[in-house]
């Protein structure tokens, strides 16, 4: 059996089985710490609780469900703004017990403004000025006009003096084919400027780099490069070598670090390991860049224990806050999206690990098999 709950922390509607609400405090939900997706096929399966689980607050809001998937749909409805499939099952059917959807009420000016527009009617128009009728003696004078002296429509001309694109110049006038030409024309302009000034962006950003490379004044390059060829400590962001092989090298690395640090060596060498295209790509690969495969196998954010193993914790590292504090800085968002992404990168990665056990037992298993021979 399921049930339909508000979670009030996260503001959402979810389907959980009955068997996760807390007994002496129906208010009380135990959640597992895992990825969306397997949170879900264990709300299916009704898995048993943990020691390792989350309690959030919920709201209850039906409960006893024979199905997984209608308990589940109901949850989607109900965060669109929409019935449950209960609730409108329970409407009468019928010959006028259709539901009315309620009109919107208009305000009272607009009300008395549409009476008086019924009310009122055209004015009449004015009569037409009174002709004399022509008399037989002064017979009516009739005006004749060349056809060159009959008025026209002037041409209009542009007022721009300087050689352009013009759509009055253009055969036919400022007809809305040219004007789509003219526009046309100046869209393949912005396009082409701006293609130049990104150029224009990469050159500076390359002769700004080789500028910083040159020694300055009364600096020798001796001062700058080592007489083995190597770069000397003085480039603080090439100092640093990741990733780790090991947890105990990890542990050295993190305790050197300051918690307050400020130096721009230690921040710019672990942003140049992971692969800035977006916010969640560019936490995921930076943490998996600086520490390891190896490393990573370590560690759950809050130190959970997995498969039966106790884990570290990352979140007390000062590896972490130095990461959560450039990368939110880097991409102007909340240090929360960069810890969540770490949250669930670390997840992943342990149930990975765990499928690919699985996987080195089946191998196992089947290698010991013996085939019958004929």
């Amino acid at each position: 059996m399921w049930t339909l709950i508000f979670r009030e922390d996260e503001s959402l509607y979810d389907a959980v089985p009955n068997n996760w609400i807390d007994i002496n405090n129906p208010t009380n939900c135990f959640y597992p710490d895992r990825m969306k997706s397997t949170t879900i096929k264990m709300a299916r399966e009704c898995a048993t609780i943990e020691e390792d689980w989350e309690v959030a607050n919920i709201e209850i809001i039906k409960r006893d469900y024979d199905s997984f998937d209608r308990c589940m749909k109901d949850a989607i409805r109900k965060s669109k703004g929409r019935r449950t499939v209960t609730e409108s099952e329970g409407e009468p059917r019928g010959k006028g017990k259709r539901r009315q959807r309620e009109e919107t009420s208009s305000s009272e000016e607009d009300i008395e403004f549409a009476k008086k527009m019924k009310r009122s009617t055209l004015p009449p128009l004015p009569a037409p000025p009174s002709i004399p009728a022509p008399s037989s003696s002064n017979p009516p004078e009739r005006c004749s006009t060349p056809s060159s002296q009959n008025p026209s429509t002037p041409k209009k001309k542009c007022r721009i003096a300087k050689k352009h694109v013009c759509a009055f110049s253009m055969p036919g006038g400022a007809t809305l084919e040219n004007l789509c030409h003219v526009l046309c024309v100046i869209q393949r302009g912005q396009t082409v400027m701006k293609i130049a000034m990104q150029d224009m962006h990469l050159d500076l950003i390359s002769r700004m780099e080789k500028k910083d490379k040159q020694p300055r004044d009364g600096e020798n390059i001796k001062d700058v490069e080592s007489d083995d060829g190597e770069e000397s400590p003085a480039e603080e962001g090439k100092v640093y070598s990741f990733s780790f092989k090991s947890l105990e090298d990890f542990m050295i690395f993190d305790k050197s670090l300051k918690p307050n640090e400020e130096k721009k060596s230690a921040v710019s060498a672990m942003l140049k390991v992971g692969c800035h295209t977006s916010c969640g790509r560019s936490a995921t690969t930076t943490l998996r860049g600086i520490l390891g495969d190896s490393v990573i196998e370590c560690f759950t954010w809050k130190g959970q224990q997995r498969f039966g193993v106790q884990k570290n914790a990352f979140y007390t590292t000062t590896t972490s806050k130095i990461l959560i504090s450039a990368l939110s800085k880097k991409w102007k968002v909340k240090p929360e999206t960069i810890e969540k992404s770490f949250k669930s990168f670390l997840a992943q990665m342990q149930t990975k690990k765990r499928s690919q056990l699985r996987t080195l037992d089946e191998e196992d298993d089947i290698s010991r098999v013996q085939v019958p021979q004929e």
